[in-house]
């Protein structure tokens, strides 16, 4: 894996490569990453010794959109309620196998729309992405990793905590670590 892709993946997806994310996207423009098909098969294979995955969203000639994920984090995230009532209305029927809500996902992305129901993949909390839509990015209450419409102050802890794991891979790998080395540590 090129050293420009592992510092991409630790800057974009630091909080996910902690567990304190269910999964984080990054895009990867293509001329930037020569060999980014090599990269993302060997980190996809690092991924999984650990109990990783990794999905492309979306892709085209000039860039493809990454997401990493935990896939029993990402599963319990989805397993909410609220979450899993609001995904559905959103066409993600309940029974769909996580694989499958992905490849919906995905399809959105290629449909050349921003699914903003994304961000209950990412982790967010409901009332932000319900706030976002229907706010259509406007009056939000706060700006962080996210737009925050609901409760600022758990926001605050959370933008924290990824901060701390972004913080905490960069210092593990500016000492030389590789990756497989940052997930066993975790």
């Amino acid at each position: 894996m090129s050293e420009q892709f592992k510092w991409c993946l630790y800057l974009h997806c630091s909080p996910t490569l902690r567990r304190v994310k269910p999964s984080n996207i990054f895009t990867l423009h293509k001329e930037k990453y020569p060999n980014w098909q090599q990269d993302l098969t060997e980190c996809r294979n690092t991924l999984r010794c650990h109990g990783y995955d990794m999905v492309l969203l979306q892709e085209n000639d000039r860039f493809l959109v990454v997401m990493v994920y935990h896939p029993d984090a990402l599963r319990q995230c989805l397993s909410q309620t609220e979450l899993r009532s609001y995904l559905q209305s959103m066409g993600y029927q309940e029974a769909l196998p996580l694989e499958a809500k992905l490849t919906l996902l995905g399809q959105r992305f290629q449909q050349d729309r921003f699914p903003h129901e994304i961000g209950l993949f990412l982790g967010y909390p409901l009332d932000d992405v319900t706030g976002f839509i229907a706010n259509k990015g406007e009056n939000c209450k706060y700006t962080g990793e996210w737009k925050v419409y609901g409760d600022v102050n758990r926001a605050k802890q959370i933008f924290r905590a990824y901060q701390d794991s972004r913080s905490s891979v960069i210092a593990q790998a500016s000492h030389g670590m590789e990756l497989d080395d940052i997930l066993r540590a975790c």
